[in-house]
């Protein structure tokens, strides 16, 4: 059931709940919890997505381009690939600040 509450003397529409039920204190909740049966569970069945293709193709090879990776780390090595101190220097710097503030 839902009751009007008022604000003014003619009521401005709001409503709210009812509960037409006498209150029997503590021992709804106890009566409650015992009407559930023990043997109640919950079943899921994955077989369609764990028996699927593309997940077994996913877990065979990382998409990982190892040619480049070994290329990258040869001119690091050799000095080969550029880059800006400055530039690395502030970023450094930024991530600092970040975490401390």
């Amino acid at each position: 059931m839902v009751d009007r509450i008022p604000s003014t003397p003619g009521g401005n529409g709001i409503a709210k709940a009812r509960n037409d039920k006498p209150d029997i204190g503590a021992g709804a909740a106890k009566s409650t919890q015992a009407a559930v049966p023990a043997t109640t569970t919950d079943a899921v069945d994955l077989s369609g997505v764990a028996n699927s293709n593309v997940i077994r193709d996913m877990a065979s090879s990382a998409p990982i381009d190892n040619a480049t990776i070994d290329r990258l780390r040869d001119m690091i090595r050799h000095d080969g690939y550029p880059f800006n101190l400055d530039h690395l220097t502030e970023q450094l710097m930024e991530a600092y600040r970040e975490m401390t503030s």
